[in-house]
């Protein structure tokens, strides 16, 4: 299996998982002229799957649908954007979801943490070749355990030290990023949730998604979080999202 992110960022994010079998689309919150771009002009995918209803990753689910391509959304979310045309992600309790097909894959929702209607992160497997992805952004926190992973992206939005200079800022900018640190995943949380994985055997890559544009470092992000997966000698490699990929 093959994660790989077209963008990411509070611009917009986009994902792509390839099994060789099947591609899925994680988020949709592009343009669909900027999406054709940034995919090769390549949107045959067995579906796309969005986590909640926010224009950045959500945006041109519209044209996915009037293109053919299903989109998968939880309740909440469907009746947010107030779209019937949805696929909604069936529930398996309060807080929990069964597990669905798309394509070649196997996806499990997961609850997350987020002023959202009702967000989701998502368990993939694929049916091919047997490969997992844990994928969840736009949560402020996570505590569960993903044994036998081989890819986890995760969200890793700012720093609480950078957050603190906030104050230096201009004024307009303050009220937004002060929601933005209340409701997305800070550095430490995503290095305990990594350092706290029981199980990384599996584990080949981490994706850290959707850094701040003022409260974040790419080079300090990537360096914490290769501490968190020290243990594994570094058979795990750290990578970080583009905000765009170069086309």
């Amino acid at each position: 299996m093959r994660f790989t992110p077209l963008a990411s960022s509070s611009a917009g994010n986009a994902y792509i998982v390839d099994d060789g079998e099947s591609r899925i689309l994680l988020e949709c919150g592009l343009t669909f002229k900027k999406l054709q771009k940034l995919s090769g002009f390549n949107l045959r995918v067995a579906g796309c799957l969005v986590t909640h209803e926010h224009g950045d990753h959500a945006k041109c689910y519209p044209q996915l649908l009037k293109n053919g391509v299903r989109v998968y959304a939880t309740e909440g979310t469907r009746d947010a954007l107030e779209e019937p045309l949805l696929d909604v992600m069936e529930r398996d309790g309060a807080d929990a979801y069964k597990e669905f097909l798309v394509g070649s894959f196997r996806v499990l929702p997961f609850r997350t943490f987020h002023d959202a209607r009702e967000p989701v992160g998502f368990l993939i497997q694929s049916r091919a070749d047997g490969d997992k992805l844990a994928f969840a952004t736009d949560t402020v926190n996570l505590a569960y355990q993903f044994p036998g992973v081989g890819v986890i992206a995760i969200e890793c939005n700012h720093s609480d030290y950078l957050v603190k200079r906030i104050a230096e800022l201009p004024k307009d900018k303050v009220k937004h990023l002060k929601r933005a640190s209340n409701t997305h995943m800070s550095l430490s949380r995503a290095y305990d949730f990594i350092l706290n994985q029981r199980d990384k055997s599996w584990l080949r890559e981490v994706w850290l998604l959707h850094l701040s544009d003022a409260f974040s470092d790419e080079e300090t992000f990537r360096q914490a979080m290769e501490f968190a997966v020290s243990e594994t000698d570094g058979r795990v490699t750290v990578r970080v999202a583009p905000k765009e990929i170069s086309v």
